[in-house]
């Protein structure tokens, strides 16, 4: 009994806790839809191959080489991705914080993908990704949200490379790419707007290293290049660190591979960068300088590379103004028609002000979904769980002497010393008159054999009455609706 009524009385501090630590304040996400807005690469009038692709509002004519000012720009920024940290350590966002697009590719044969033809992004090095350039996504950059989740469509130039002995049957004509790698100019002209009966796979030959005249110690590699085409889920923890989630091919009717999306001529001919080459090689160390010893990787690692710079430039190229994430009436243009298909031809307006096309980006819009903060009260389950039971036993512990009381006791509680004051004098207790200078303790010691009854000493009257007397008839029990006094 005295263990129970201690853990009992241990229960009274644990409910007093747990009724100020079951509650607290705490956070809860609602979920709202929202609208993103996305660049993609679009087939550009200015590189369309037809004197139909003309502003009307400007007068211009974009089938037309792009100006000295403007490539060098275009460079400034290229160079800006390509010298990134997070280019080479393998991040899922750009120095903007842009969105790098996985490459399919590279998944395909590594990775199962689900019933549905999701690839699962994990564990990504710096060769999982198309570019090291991402795409800008307006509509996610307020910190007042998280976990923004939302879908995009996405295209890129994936190249197939294989290493070739000699060079010597092509025909080089000292066209020069990022970093004076040379190229021969003998390719598949017109893989823009062409009819799909025409298409035919763009071939180049790449070599390396460029300073060099073509002997037996260069490395020549022989490449074709086609365009994929991909649906990449985006996850947001919170508004600055959103990646790449899940990626598959696109559920969107798509043009054939090698339709080209962009005058080839045009994407090939621009700045030269001696980091080019560098990159092609050790992408890791663009500080070092490479020689003539650096060994020259493996076509497929050369193929990965090349066409991370070209879908870099090609990215640049779109998102010139909204590298930083601006999107505004003169920076882009809504397409509202979501499809691949390149016989669609694209058309444009320009407002007079804007005096360089290349300004414009190709929008689309993607349904999101996005959680905000609310900052409610949080039940805590074990502490709550701690008061019902402190507050049960101890309710339970308080309601059974009231019980007793009530139905089971036939008379009055009393506590007193037995040893004094209830035998001392007592006439119902026939005891020696000696002893009277005994303390309490003493007198008890010597009456531990005495056994005595709070009881009716008038059990025959109508009214008992209540004393302590000697146990063993002289002292009747009590009776449970009898009257005493």
């Amino acid at each position: 009994m005295g263990l129970g009524l201690v853990t009992i009385w241990m229960l009274s501090p644990v409910g007093g806790q747990s009724s100020f630590r079951q509650i607290s304040f705490g956070s809860s996400g609602i979920l709202e839809d929202a609208v993103v807005s996305y660049v993609v690469p679009g087939p550009h009038p200015w590189t369309a191959g037809t004197k139909e692709a003309t502003n009307t509002t400007s007068g211009r004519d974009f089938d037309t080489p792009l100006n000295g000012n403007l490539e060098t720009s275009l460079t400034n920024i290229y160079m800006a991705g390509l010298i990134s940290p997070t280019t080479k350590d393998g991040s899922p966002r750009d120095a903007w914080g842009h969105v790098k697009v996985p490459r399919i590719e590279s998944y395909e044969k590594t990775v199962m993908n689900d019933h549905e033809g999701w690839y699962k992004i994990q564990n990504s090095t710096v060769e999982n990704f198309s570019s090291f350039i991402g795409i800008p996504i307006s509509g996610i950059d307020s910190p007042g949200f998280i976990d923004y989740a939302t879908r995009i469509e996405a295209v890129y130039f994936n190249l197939d490379c294989s290493e070739v002995s000699s060079g010597q049957q092509f025909l080089f004509n000292a066209s020069s790419w990022l970093g004076d790698l040379r190229w021969n100019e003998n390719m598949k002209e017109g893989a823009h707007w062409s009819p799909e009966e025409d298409l035919a796979p763009v071939t180049f030959v790449l070599v390396t290293p460029a300073d060099k005249p073509v002997g037996p110690d260069l490395s020549y590699f022989n490449c074709t290049i086609s365009s994929t085409y991909v649906e990449v889920e985006i996850a947001c923890p919170t508004y600055s660190t959103c990646f790449a989630d899940r990626v598959r091919r696109s559920r969107l009717p798509v043009p054939p591979a090698e339709y080209m999306r962009i005058d080839w001529e045009t994407l090939i001919k621009s700045n030269s960068s001696p980091l080019s080459e560098q990159y092609l090689k050790v992408p890791k160390d663009l500080s070092g300088t490479i020689t003539d010893e650096t060994p020259v990787p493996h076509a497929d690692t050369v193929a990965i590379r090349l066409s991370q710079m070209l879908n870099s430039y090609w990215a640049v190229m779109n998102i010139k103004n909204v590298i930083i994430g601006s999107f505004n009436v003169q920076t882009t243009v809504v397409d509202r028609n979501i499809t691949w298909d390149h016989q669609a031809k694209w058309q444009i307006e320009v407002k007079p002000e804007v005096l360089d096309v290349l300004s414009l980006a190709r929008v689309w819009t993607s349904k999101a979904t996005k959680s905000s903060n609310v900052e409610v009260f949080q039940a805590h389950v074990g502490w709550v769980l701690a008061l019902i039971v402190s507050s049960v036993v101890l309710i339970t512990a308080s309601v059974i002497p009231f019980f007793i009381r009530t139905y089971l006791l036939r008379g009055p509680e009393i506590l007193m010393n037995f040893s004094s004051l209830a035998t001392r004098d007592n006439p119902y207790l026939r005891l020696p008159a000696t002893g009277t200078y005994l303390d309490a303790a003493d007198r008890s010691r010597y009456l531990k054999d005495l056994r005595i009854r709070f009881g009716d000493v008038e059990e025959g009257d109508e009214t008992g009455r209540l004393a302590i007397g000697r146990a063993g008839g002289e002292v009747a029990s009590l009776r449970r609706g009898r009257q005493y006094a």
